[in-house]
């Protein structure tokens, strides 16, 4: 049995954006053994949506350097890889793939097309066009692979039982992707003030919970998150009717379990390819 190793290693919405990727690769190929080398904080991202891929934690190799990652190298080669879909092309990934010259694996990375997407975000733009989304550029680096695989960008099926609720995510770990504050305040009156959902509010405690906390005293009916773990979060998730984001992870989470989503673009834009899976631009 051929063995694939996929490496996408952060940060949490480049890696949820993975989750389809590797759903339709594990349905196109049966026959292949897959692997996913990430961070285990990610683990239940695809213990949810991919129970059929075997997870690789890399958080302990990337403490020592240069040696941790000769000793992730060590460790792989007990799984007898046959390919290398390098989704992430960083300094780590580079130096992984030296140690890897020396054996048959085939190696391909992701081409991150920097160059374009810095020209979109310059303050004066001169070649503004909607780039490759990244779950595509993912399946070019499987079909590199002679992978191939038929990505057709509709919202993943979504059979859970839904309830009278919506998600809200307010925050992003980039202050430029955020709203005002009053704009989030103004957005859960409405929605008190016009139905009678439940509101979830998602974040990330370590740099968001004053801001959810303060939005969740106005009501009984907004609710936070917090104490949900991520695979919990990820089944709530996918029985809300709809998600409100910032271009955050909480977009990629979404459209991970098939929920739909409607997200809020400040700073950064959709044209550089960062859109949710299966999300319609309108």
């Amino acid at each position: 049995m051929e063995t694939i190793l996929i490496i996408r290693l952060s940060a949490m919405g480049d890696v949820a954006i993975a989750a389809p990727v590797l759903q339709q690769v594990a349905k196109t190929y049966p026959d292949k053994k897959i692997l996913l080398l990430t961070r285990s904080a990610f683990f239940p991202i695809f213990e949810f949506t991919n129970p059929s891929v075997e997870l690789i934690a890399v958080d302990d190799f990337l403490k020592n350097g240069i040696f941790g990652l000769y000793q992730l190298f060590v460790k792989l080669k007990q799984f007898e890889i046959d390919k290398i879909a390098d989704f992430h092309n960083v300094l780590r990934t580079n130096v992984l793939r030296f140690f890897y010259r020396f054996t048959k694996t085939v190696w391909v990375s992701i081409d991150k097309n920097r160059n374009a997407k810095k020209e979109i975000t310059q303050k004066k733009k001169s070649n503004v066009h909607q780039l490759q989304r990244v779950f595509s550029a993912y399946a070019d680096v499987l079909a590199k692979l002679d992978l191939p695989i038929n990505l057709d960008n509709n919202l993943v099926e979504n059979n859970a039982d839904k309830i009278n609720a919506l998600g809200f995510a307010p925050g992003s770990k980039h202050e430029t992707k955020n709203w005002q504050s009053k704009n989030n305040a103004q957005l859960i009156e409405y929605v008190l003030q016009n139905s009678d959902k439940e509101i979830y509010l998602f974040g990330d405690p370590n740099s968001e919970k004053e801001l959810i906390e303060n939005l969740a005293t106005v009501s009984a009916r907004v609710k936070t998150t917090f104490e949900l773990t991520l695979l919990e979060q990820l089944n709530l998730i996918q029985s809300l009717q709809v998600v409100i984001t910032m271009d955050s992870a909480n977009m990629h989470l979404a459209s991970a379990v098939g929920t739909p989503v409607v997200s809020v673009w400040c700073a950064t834009s959709p044209l550089v390819g960062f859109l949710g899976y299966g999300q319609p631009e309108n």
